[in-house]
């Protein structure tokens, strides 16, 4: 099972990720600064 958050208010951009997998944080979450953020399962 794997979940994640993206939350995004006018200055702060957040990414959350939780998985049983190891290191996932370095390869789900993605951001751009102006543009967004997504992240991938």
């Amino acid at each position: 099972m794997m979940f994640s958050v993206v939350m995004i208010d006018s200055v702060d951009v957040s990414i959350t990720v939780a998985s049983k997998f190891m290191a996932v944080g370095t390869i789900v979450p993605q951001a751009r600064a102006g543009i967004g953020a997504v992240a991938m399962q």
